[in-house]
């Protein structure tokens, strides 16, 4: 991220999507309807006390806060847009987004 602009977005990759099968975690790449969507866990590192939060935004545009499961159902067929920000305590802000499809 870049403090200096906070005006700045960027899009990221997602390195590990993970689907819910029985009481298994499955590596995935994409997601069906019904599905059971769980993000990777965010690191932040900073010489101040950080926080970050997790939003997962629906293809309808709904906003759900999903920091502590990091995990959604996919109930709609389309792009479901994962937003990541981390800040600290000197108020830096930091955000990436995943954009996850389910067909």
């Amino acid at each position: 991220c870049d403090y200096h602009n906070p005006e700045t977005h960027y899009k990221g990759k997602v390195v590990s999507l993970y689907e819910i099968d029985g009481l298994k975690r499955v590596p995935c790449e994409t997601a069906k309807v019904g599905d059971t969507v769980t993000m990777p866990e965010a690191k932040v590192t900073a010489e101040t006390a950080t926080s970050y939060y997790v939003l997962v935004i629906n293809p309808k545009g709904v906003i759900t806060n999903i920091t502590s499961t990091r995990s959604f159902k996919a109930e709609l067929k389309g792009i479901y847009e994962v937003v990541y920000t981390a800040y600290d305590s000197d108020g830096n802000v930091c955000t990436v987004y995943f954009d996850v499809k389910v067909g």
